[in-house]
């Protein structure tokens, strides 16, 4: 996963990180827990970072 998440540019890590939080704090996920199903969402709204996208 921080493999990933190391690719990603601004708008897909600021989206990660937010919805992370989100799912942790409201939805009573663990990290882990939290920060795969953020993943996941990030990836299926924005798609995979490409070698260009990142920083």
């Amino acid at each position: 996963m921080r493999l990933i998440v190391a690719q990603f540019d601004d708008i897909r890590l600021e989206a990660w990180i937010e919805r992370a939080a989100i799912m942790e704090y409201d939805a009573g996920l663990s990290r882990e827990e939290a920060e795969r199903r953020a993943l996941l969402d990030v990836l299926a709204t924005y798609g995979w970072p490409h070698p260009t996208d990142g920083p």
